[in-house]
């Protein structure tokens, strides 16, 4: 989840908090969308809503020059089924730990043989001495949506097994003989 030091977009959904107003004790942070701010994030994200949106995030020192965050997200959002193409709702109730070092902190500690980070460990950039809570919450809020959002109940082969049946009552509604030359009887029929 690597933050940029210059974002692509333009962010929809910018809360940004100055790293040298965390002191030693703890800071949290609420952070909510604006109507306007939500209807950006709707687009960003490719989705059909977003009811509700909740960001708490605590914010501690950590080592000399870096912060810890610690983020509960709460989200309501409506996707498109990918099989019924009806709108659905997902609640989404997650919790991160991230950890934010400046820029020339992060590429020192990993060139040192006693701090060995994991690629997905590693800790995100501070930025100009920023932290952007808003993109933060953005892109957890994005990796934690259902990449593949179906109606509950609904499966792809319970809808072929149901077509088929549909299929199959409607041939014998009509009377129609079910074999590979039905449909040329039924041709055959019409035109006498």
């Amino acid at each position: 989840m690597r933050h940029k030091s210059k974002p692509e977009h333009q962010n929809e959904f910018s809360h940004p908090i100055r790293v040298d107003k965390i002191g030693a004790k703890e800071v949290e942070v609420f952070i909510n969308p604006t109507t306007i701010e939500a209807i950006a994030l709707i687009k960003r994200l490719g989705i059909v809503g977003v009811r509700k949106l909740t960001g708490k995030v605590s914010l501690n020192r950590w080592r000399v020059e870096g912060v810890q965050a610690h983020i509960a997200l709460k989200a309501t959002v409506t996707q498109t089924c990918g099989i019924t193409l009806e709108p659905i709702e997902e609640d989404i109730d997650e919790r991160f730990d991230i950890s934010f070092l400046p820029e020339g902190v992060i590429a020192t500690d990993v060139e040192m043989d006693d701090l060995v980070f994991q690629e997905e460990d590693l800790p995100e950039p501070i930025v100009g001495g920023i932290i952007d809570l808003g993109e933060l919450v953005t892109q957890l809020l994005a990796v934690s949506i259902n990449p593949y959002p179906r109606k509950t109940g609904i499966s792809a082969d319970g809808l072929v097994k149901e077509s088929l049946e549909m299929r199959a009552s409607s041939a014998e509604r009509e009377g129609e003989a079910r074999g590979p030359f039905s449909q040329l009887q039924n041709l055959k029929n019409r035109l006498n």
